[in-house]
């Protein structure tokens, strides 16, 4: 027996939408496993946040790397402070762009932790974090251009950093 066109056609999009559940199956608890892990982070329940974050992490989630970053460079729920694993995770979630994530690679690169320090890689990383929009990374450029560090001083810079930081609500910058 023979299919008809619009037998085909329903078909298709059965299978289309079978394929759609599926898909919004396998990634649902990826969102739920960093969302779980995010709340026990801040609950200070460490391991169960390195739990969370794992999987997705090794299933290039950048924000769960950077949380797994964020737990090396801690020494939190893991076993150690392990700062080179922290620039590792870090620089996976900053080569998908994810602006926090490059924010604290800036900071590794400027104190040489984990990293061989380079204060000029240092403020490019936190520049790329700034234009996109993280608040933190404007702070620390700011900081940097009040102190010279890495950067020649310049203090009309640094106040529209530190400006830029404070109106995006940032509390240290105001």
């Amino acid at each position: 027996m023979r299919a008809t066109l619009a037998q085909t056609a329903r078909l298709a999009v059965r299978w289309a939408c079978a394929t759609c559940l599926l898909l919004s199956a396998i990634t649902a608890p990826a969102a739920a496993d960093y969302a779980a892990g995010l709340n026990a982070f801040n609950r200070k329940d460490y391991p169960k946040a390195f739990a969370e974050w794992i999987d997705p992490a090794k299933g290039g989630e950048a924000a769960a790397q950077h949380g797994i970053g964020m737990l090396y460079e801690m020494g939190a729920g893991v076993p150690y402070a392990d700062p080179k694993a922290a620039a590792d995770w870090y620089q996976k979630a900053a080569d998908q762009q994810y602006a926090p994530a490059i924010n604290n690679l800036a900071r590794l690169y400027a104190d040489g932790r984990g990293v061989a320090a380079d204060p000029a890689k240092a403020i490019d990383l936190w520049s790329r974090a700034a234009a996109a929009g993280n608040n933190t990374a404007r702070f620390n450029l700011g900081v940097q251009y009040a102190n010279g560090s890495g950067v020649k001083k310049d203090e009309a810079k640094a106040a529209e950093y530190l400006e830029q930081a404070a109106e995006g609500g940032l509390a240290e910058a105001q």
